[in-house]
């Protein structure tokens, strides 16, 4: 039986170069790729020879991704039914979760996904586990180590390099836009049918994989329509030994398929197909890929770049920045003299440094000063307008920008907290979908971690007395519960220990006198703000150890006890 992308049960490589061809195609027109060499160049600060620039780019970009993206990224897991059951399950997995955003260097990723978000209007990362470029379970068995054994002096060859992938650990490392290849047409990305993926790697390592087949005749090669040749990476000094593959991740089917494109033939719809198998990083809402999208576009999947919007103000503010240098040095002080009135030798004394230099001339009214015009006053009018123009467009304000804006020191506190909370709307915006991205990232690892961990998990978690205990519980079994899963949106902003502080001591003075306020748990609450751990002995039982089982990891609880611990205390229980 034949269907779309598949003869006789085996990948259709023609049908799948096609489809990928037009999906390139796609990309370039809607993401703005031919654009993308140019913005990077802003970025860098590499612009025409004499133009005096405002480096906007670079401004802009350095000011949005330290607003958006989670310092201390965790999340907060609470239950859906209730019960001691349902409570001390989402409590296990929140303490894992916090755990692989750790361990998976979330931070990082999402950094590098928000600066790739806003340069290129769209930017994706992949969720894996145990190896790279391992596609079923019995690759990712072999781990990050697979490969044959080299010679004897040294030792086991290694085909994967990547510091932040692990034996038996989920992985998220961020892709490049220009990587990503989804069918022509697509609207949103979660209603494709397939998602394709560039990846680059040396020969010699694709020869040598042992989860690969058809692999021993590979050569180097360019899938030359997939992104501008003006990235380091495409670049021919950097391409020596390389060779580009195409991982083909199949919804309708769950198949995964690597594509060797131009090994069989000349045809650049020809290829090799290396793997071809279920996909086990498939979930019901994922490919195993995750997008971010700030400025969502209505009748395509590829966001709005905010470099495009930008682009015109940073044209303006260079030419207006270049006309004030010019007229600048039109300014400085000419001298005129009448030619044969003063020696070669008195002109450079004229020019020079040293102070009471005697010049000597023919005839003094043969000489005079040329003072030029001022520069206009409606240049630097019109360089204000661009910044001004830049702060509407993007949101943010003189003072975000650290500067003082003019007559600042007139405004109330009440207005200028009305104009933080004004501009932090579209920050909100664009920080809510980053959280939601990280909300993906989590599910999809947890489906992993449910189905690949099977030995017994330890943390520490505060027990019903405030009590601190050692839990061990086997992670297949927290998929037995429904969670609803968030991002605390203050771990986003910067707050400092005074300001903690400030917050506590104001709520704590609201509510001491309230009778439905437990007065323990909110002495706990304000003696935890000071963040020192001395201070928590101030608390009956906070900060204590459990003695006997459930005191150390070495004797840790069993999830069944710690139930049965949470029933007791939870008024829902019964």
């Amino acid at each position: 039986m034949n269907s779309n992308g598949y003869t006789s049960g085996k990948p259709d490589v023609p049908w799948w170069m096609t489809q990928i061809a037009t999906g390139v195609d796609y990309r370039k027109r809607y993401a703005y790729e031919d654009k993308w060499p140019v913005w990077r160049a802003y970025y860098r600060g590499d612009f025409a020879p004499k133009v005096l620039p405002m480096n906007l780019f670079f401004k802009m970009l350095r000011m949005t991704v330290p607003r958006i993206y989670f310092r201390n990224p965790a999340v907060a897991i609470t239950p859906t039914r209730p019960g001691a059951e349902q409570m001390a399950l989402a409590q296990m997995l929140e303490r894992l979760d916090n755990r692989l955003i750790s361990l998976m260097s979330m931070k990082a990723s999402m950094k590098t996904m928000i600066q790739r978000t806003w340069m290129y209007g769209t930017s994706y990362g992949k969720i894996g586990f145990g190896s790279e470029f391992a596609y079923n379970r019995r690759s990712q068995a072999a781990g990050t180590d697979a490969g044959p054994a080299a010679d004897k002096t040294l030792g086991r060859e290694r085909l994967e390099y990547s510091s932040n992938i692990k034996d038996g650990m989920p992985w998220f490392l961020p892709g490049h836009t220009g990587d990503l290849i989804v069918p022509a047409g697509t609207v949103n990305f979660n209603s494709c049918r397939w998602m394709a993926e560039r990846v680059i790697r040396p020969v010699e390592d694709v020869k040598a994989d042992p989860r690969l087949s058809h692999n021993k005749n590979i050569k180097a090669s360019r899938y030359y329509d997939m992104s501008s040749s003006s990235s380091p990476r495409d670049k021919g000094e950097y391409r020596e030994g390389m060779v580009d593959l195409l991982v083909v991740k199949d919804s309708k089917y769950n198949k995964v398929i690597i594509i060797a494109p131009g090994q069989t033939s000349n045809d650049n719809r020809g290829g090799e197909v290396l793997f071809f198998d279920n996909d086990p990083l498939q979930t019901e809402t994922s490919f195993g890929i995750r997008t971010l999208i700030f400025n969502e576009e209505d009748d395509v999947c590829w966001g709005l770049p905010d470099s495009k919007i930008l682009e015109p103000q940073q044209l303006e503010a260079n030419e207006t920045r270049t006309q004030i240098m010019w007229h600048r040095r039109a300014t400085v002080v000419k001298m005129l003299v009448q030619a044969g009135m003063m020696d070669e030798d008195e002109i450079a004394k004229m020019t020079s440094e040293d102070v009471l230099a005697a010049i000597t001339v023919k005839d003094l009214n043969a000489i005079k000063i040329l003072q030029a015009a001022d520069i206009p006053a409606g240049l630097f009018r019109a360089m204000e307008q661009v910044e001004n123009d830049v702060r509407e467009v993007t949101g943010f304000s003189r003072n975000q920008a650290g500067e003082y804006a003019q007559g600042s020191a007139d405004r109330t506190a009440y207005e200028a907290s009305v104009v933080r909370e004004s501009s932090e709307i579209r920050l909100d915006e664009r920080r809510d979908s980053t959280a939601d991205m990280m909300v993906g990232v989590l599910q999809d690892c947890n489906q992993l971690v449910f189905e690949h961990w099977k030995d017994d998990q330890v943390d520490l978690v505060v027990g019903p007395e405030g009590t601190a205990l050692w839990v061990a519980y086997r992670p297949e079994m927290l998929k037995t519960a429904k969670y609803a899963m968030t991002i605390d949106p203050d771990s986003g902003s910067m707050e400092t220990r005074q300001a903690r502080i400030q917050k506590g001591r104001l709520i704590y003075g609201d509510l001491k006198t309230n009778p439905l306020i437990d007065p323990e748990l909110l002495s706990r609450y304000y003696v935890t703000q000071y963040g020192d751990p001395e201070l928590d002995h101030l608390i009956r039982g906070m900060g204590a150890m459990r003695q006997g089982v459930g005191g150390n990891p070495e004797q840790p609880l069993q999830l069944n006890q710690y139930m049965d611990m949470l029933s007791k205390k939870s008024p829902n229980s019964g």
